[in-house]
């Protein structure tokens, strides 16, 4: 099945869409909807408009992550982050996200994701260039945005510092030109809810999403297994930075060492997110899905990257399968 994605085509790329359906196709039969008490402000206004039980949130979801999965292919390819040019980032985006039955529906997290997922071609472009401003300003402002559907993500800002210090060089008015960024969303959104005379709420609600190890509901039994099998692939992400490194550009290293700091910074975010569930991980997964591709796509055995990948797909098959039909 890789064999599809082992090319950049027209012809592939719609084999991605057609991927992205079928893996999240079970969002189709999905009864319960997304409950969270550290959703931002605009996941209450965005899901206010959206019926999730519509068949037409389903819809919208398959087309965001397939979005996503076509943004990340792009920032691997253009940068070069991987020696050989594939699909595979995007292909195993996609998979790791519908892992789980309670990712096949829309989430603030899944919705955050595609605001960070934006920022990593900004923070690529600011490598060695003099006048960066607006590229750390729109990089502040995506951070701002996305903590407006998971506060949290606001954490993400300091990845953005130390991506900036990776690029370029360390300069104290780079932090400003980001907080910039960063304050215009949330000025906007204050603006708003003051006008609709909600402006106490909204500065509750934005509050709410913090915590330290404040864990949400438990996670069944069957989602146990994935989320061991999660770790396991985050330990062998952490142990192929060095792989990761090796016959590649300076510049390409670079994306590669935000990717990592990417992995690092979830973490963090996931301890400092108040009620954090199953749903915390999602932001585990951008950084993971490139970090693995390397390992797939530059495997001289082909036959076990294919194993690899069609034991993660029965898995997936499975575990949705049992939830909604078992």
């Amino acid at each position: 099945m890789l064999a599809l994605f082992r090319h950049n085509t027209l012809i592939n790329s719609l084999a991605l869409l057609a991927y992205t359906v079928l893996l999240r196709s079970f969002s189709f039969f999905q009864t319960e909807a997304y409950a969270s008490t550290s959703q931002g402000v605009l996941s209450d206004w965005f899901f206010g408009l959206l019926d999730r039980s519509h068949i037409g949130a389903d819809v919208i979801g398959i087309l965001l992550v397939f979005f996503q999965a076509v943004m990340i292919n792009r920032y691997v390819i253009v940068h070069r982050l991987a020696q050989r040019i594939t699909l595979f980032p995007g292909v195993l985006y996609v998979l790791f996200t519908a892992m789980l039955p309670c990712y096949q529906q829309l989430s603030p997290e899944l919705l955050a994701n595609t605001c960070v997922i934006a920022i990593l071609p900004i923070l690529h472009k600011t490598y060695r260039q003099k006048q960066i401003a607006l590229q750390v300003f729109n990089a502040g402002l995506l951070i701002g945005l996305a903590s407006l559907f998971q506060s949290a993500y606001l954490i993400l800002f300091v990845w953005v510092i130390i991506c900036i210090v990776i690029m370029n060089s360390v300069n104290p008015k780079r932090v400003v030109q980001g907080l910039l960024g960063a304050v215009v969303p949330m000025v906007w959104s204050l603006v708003i809810c003051y006008w609709y005379d909600s402006l106490s709420s909204c500065r509750l609600r934005f509050g709410q999403g913090f915590g330290f190890l404040s864990f949400g509901s438990t996670l069944p039994g069957t989602y146990w297994w994935v989320m061991v099998i999660m770790a396991l692939l985050l330990i062998w992400g952490l142990l192929s930075f060095g792989s990761s490194l090796s016959k590649r550009l300076i510049k390409s290293r670079k994306g590669n060492e935000a990717l990592y700091w990417l992995l690092l910074m979830s973490g963090v975010v996931v301890l400092f997110t108040a009620g954090v569930n199953e749903y915390g991980f999602l932001l585990l997964l951008i950084p993971l899905s490139v970090i693995l591709s390397h390992r797939f796509s530059d495997s001289s055995y082909e036959s076990v990257a294919e194993l690899g990948h069609f034991s993660l797909f029965v898995l997936l098959v499975f575990l949705n399968a049992y939830q909604y039909f078992g």
